[in-house]
Formats: C-alpha cells, sequence, structure tokens
C-alpha cells in the first residue's frame, strides 16, 4: 500500500492541490446578492415615524446566504430581519423604531462586504405633533375665510 502511495505521490498531490483550487474558485465565484428596490428611497427625508424600510433582493436567498448578511444602522436601532415567503424581502424596521428628526444610515453587508448603502431623515413631528399642527392649521383657515367674507 506505501509503495503504491509512494509510486503515484506525484499524482495524488496534484490532485490535492486541483481539488483545493476548484474548491477556491467556486466559494470566490459565489453570487453576491444583489439589492433592487428600497421601501426608503437614498437621501428622503421626512420619514414618518411609523414606516417600515423593507429591502428587495434580485433573486431569492437561500437560509445560507441570508446568515451571511449583516445590517448596520447609525445611530443603531435594534432590528430582527423579517423575511417574506418568497425569500427575496426583508422587513428590518418594524414601525415605531424611528426616532424623530433623526438622520439613519444602513450598510448591507455581505460576508463582511459591503453591497449596499442608504441614508435618510425622519420627519422632525410625531403624529401627535401632526394632529396638533393639522387642527391649528384648520382653525387658522377658518379664520382667515372668516376675514376674507366680512
Amino acid at each position: 500500500m506505501f509503495k503504491f502511495i509512494y509510486s503515484y505521490r506525484f499524482y495524488l498531490i496534484s490532485g490535492f492541490i486541483l481539488a483545493s483550487i476548484l474548491l477556491l474558485f467556486i466559494n470566490a465565484t459565489s453570487t453576491i446578492p444583489s439589492i433592487i428596490a428600497s421601501s426608503i428611497k437614498d437621501g428622503q427625508t421626512n420619514i414618518l415615524l411609523d414606516s417600515s424600510l423593507d429591502l428587495t433582493f434580485s433573486a431569492p436567498l437561500s437560509s445560507k446566504e441570508r446568515r451571511r448578511l449583516t445590517f448596520v444602522f447609525t445611530p443603531q436601532l435594534p432590528s430582527s430581519p423579517i423575511w417574506d415567503k418568497t425569500s427575496t424581502i426583508v422587513r428590518l424596521i418594524t414601525p415605531s423604531l424611528f426616532t424623530k428628526n433623526t438622520h439613519y444610515s444602513l450598510a448591507v453587508l455581505y460576508q463582511n462586504k459591503l453591497i449596499y448603502t442608504i441614508s435618510f431623515t425622519t420627519n422632525p413631528y410625531d403624529k401627535t405633533d401632526l394632529i396638533e399642527q393639522g387642527k391649528k392649521q384648520a382653525l387658522d383657515d377658518l379664520i382667515f375665510g372668516q376675514k376674507v367674507s366680512e
């Protein structure tokens, strides 16, 4: 047995080298997921605080690929990615996690390599503020209409 291995050691070593190169090539050419849409656009302002942030990928991601993704928010936000049944859309932020008048950035990493970025700013008013502003505006409009009528 050892004589056989010794006689064919060149072929065995060559086979191991070729197999290693093939495995490296397969890993290096794996498809990197791409994001084709976002529910919030890059640079968008006045995002409502009860908005969600959804990202759409160009193709379904396997569970292995999903585990290779990292979502980094600045400032930090609690995020538990929720995938739809097609494995192409992920919801990162559920309503009510945003803070008013805050600039956020998101970096999406795949195997620690940046594949997508987005930044946006939330509305300076929350729902209560908007309701109060609406009431004030309606009252001002009523007073203006009365003055115009006189």
